[in-house]
């Protein structure tokens, strides 16, 4: 149904409390229904915008049909829990409504994708780092102690890269990196495993990119792990990697 919203309408839209079009007019009446859509009448509203109610949230959302696609794009939390998100006032999410809108038509795609594959080529190494431990505790078999704490040390060697955009690392970096700790300071057992938990953290971060681009139906946009050059130089004598 169409509804000239207002802040406190949309607190008050819910699965126990739905507006419903009587003969006097809106009447409000308890609905059982998973989800329901009210549009904002209101002349502020760009066309389209409208609040979706489910059981435990409600979001505001606009429809737009862009190069022959009708797209539904997500523009913010409006009431309940989702995440870490954050309740959006009215006003705040018509505004961003129409930013999403303008995205959507220069780019021809729904814009939390575009969001999302610009998030994944700006991964710093620090949340490379941070999520794969983060997926490790989460496991049906969370990491061990131990190997929590080789990973720990592992990223110290990584100190400084910590604000490091992962896809701008080269592999001369690595390589580099590698013979400080594995040649000129001796501590060649520790540069092996420094190398594999950050081969095995930009993979995780790849995989997980990949995942969620297949979903989206875009392209990854992060693809590249500049620490498997440590594998794909072999054993060198000189650099005394190993394969």
């Amino acid at each position: 149904m169409k509804l000239a919203l207002t802040d406190t309408i949309v607190q008050k839209l819910s699965l126990d409390n739905a507006p419903v079009q009587g003969e006097k007019g809106v009447e409000w009446r308890k609905t059982d229904k998973p989800n329901y859509l009210v549009y904002d009448s209101n002349r502020l509203a760009p066309p389209g915008f409208a609040v979706r109610v489910g059981a435990r949230a409600s979001v505001y959302l606009v429809e737009k049909l862009v190069r022959g696609k009708k797209l539904k794009i997500d523009v913010g939390l409006a009431w309940g829990k989702r995440g870490g998100d954050a309740i959006m006032s009215l006003s705040k999410a018509r505004a961003e409504a129409l930013d999403k809108i303008a995205i959507a038509v220069r780019h021809g795609t729904n814009p939390n994708r575009i969001a999302d594959e610009i998030e994944a080529s700006e991964l710093t190494f620090e949340m490379v780092w941070d999520r794969y431990i983060a997926d490790l505790k989460g496991r049906a078999r969370p990491i061990k102690k131990n190997s929590l704490d080789s990973i720990v040390k592992a990223r110290d060697k990584f100190d400084d890269w910590e604000d490091r955009k992962v896809r701008m690392i080269t592999g001369q970096e690595v390589l580099d990196r590698f013979d400080l700790h594995a040649v000129s300071k001796g501590h060649r057992t520790a540069a092996e495993a420094m190398g594999r938990w950050a081969t095995a953290a930009v993979n995780n971060a790849i995989q997980n990119e990949a995942h969620n681009a297949h979903a989206e139906r875009r392209t990854p946009s992060l693809t590249y792990n500049p620490f498997t050059i440590l594998n794909t130089k072999n054993v060198d004598a000189d650099r005394k990697l190993t394969a």
